[in-house]
């Protein structure tokens, strides 16, 4: 977890949204702060380059990637985007299920947890378009998609997550060694999608984690991160998100640092927690700031890109 400044810890207040995926709601809150952190000449540029779709902002593209899956646009990108990507092969463009041990997002270290078209992947492919390296797609949807995933990147369990052994019974394991070791590559929790929170409804942990679990204000969360964390990593901009990534690797081991396996229920595994109050208490912090980093960051990359 980045380091934090010496403000105090912020209050968080223990209260349910709506049942809202990270996108939208959250998806437009980072692109919606990211709108106003950007610079005039990279505003003009996005607003340039949406104008043909009649949009002009990155928080009107921000769900586009989410849309795509059921009731999608009929502009003209959007249907040319489909019909070269089709049978929903980019629904797995939005996650990567590493390990919660891993120390880096490496390719050939842990080339069994990542792919071509995992979320880090699909961000350095859109910064490649932007950049005019590549033609995979058009400009516009690259935008759209890096909007998207910037936000998909911040949401610590569409990147890291554990993997359960059935031997004897069933477990969490989180060292990428051990689950290679014990044949367990394809056993992933799905980002918490395969575990039940004991709560009403059969909620699942990714689902709590997308919409339930409250979040503390964005000044709130602002005034807590380390200026650094905000810096450019090392390197070129295709190649940030493998950096951003670990944050929310960090983040993600705190979302199960309490939880065990306690049944099967069907398909999926109910678990048990330290408590409602007492995991929000502890977890609710890093939703903020996983929101402040995902707008400051989706910022810092498209100010980069279109910095002339």
């Amino acid at each position: 977890m980045n380091p934090k400044s010496n403000a105090p810890t912020p209050t968080v207040t223990v209260t349910h949204a709506p049942q809202e995926l990270w996108g939208p709601v959250r998806h437009k809150f980072i692109a919606m702060e990211a709108d106003k952190l950007l610079a005039p000449q990279a505003r003009k540029a996005v607003s340039d380059l949406l104008a043909p779709i009649g949009q002009s902002s990155l928080a009107e593209i921000a769900t586009w990637a989410d849309e795509i899956k059921g009731n999608a646009p009929d502009d003209v990108e959007t249907t040319q985007f489909l019909k070269d990507f089709p049978n929903m092969v980019h629904k797995h463009w939005h996650f990567v299920d590493l390990p919660l041990d891993v120390t880096s997002y490496d390719r050939q270290q842990y080339a069994a947890f990542t792919s071509e078209t995992d979320v880090v992947q699909m961000i350095a492919k859109s910064v490649d378009v932007l950049q005019g390296n590549s033609r995979m797609m058009s400009p516009i949807n690259a935008l759209r998609w890096l909007t998207h995933l910037v936000g998909d990147l911040h949401q610590p369990l569409h990147v890291a997550c554990s993997y359960i052994d059935h031997d004897p019974d069933p477990t969490l394991v989180t060292d990428p060694a051990l689950i290679v070791e014990k044949g367990l590559t394809q056993q992933s929790d799905q980002g918490g999608n395969a575990l039940l929170l004991p709560l009403a409804h059969d909620t699942t942990l990714h689902a709590y984690w997308d919409s339930l679990i409250p979040s503390i204000t964005p000044a709130a969360a602002a005034d807590a991160l380390h200026p650094s964390s905000t810096d450019a990593p090392a390197g070129p901009p295709r190649l940030w998100a493998e950096s951003w990534a670990m944050d929310s690797v960090k983040k993600s081991r705190q979302a199960y640092q309490s939880l065990q396996i306690t049944e099967k229920a069907d398909k999926k595994f109910r678990v048990s927690w330290e408590g409602e109050k007492a995991y929000n208490d502890r977890c609710a912090p890093l939703v903020g700031e996983q929101l402040m980093l995902g707008s400051k960051r989706l910022a810092l990359l498209v100010n980069t890109l279109f910095a002339g």
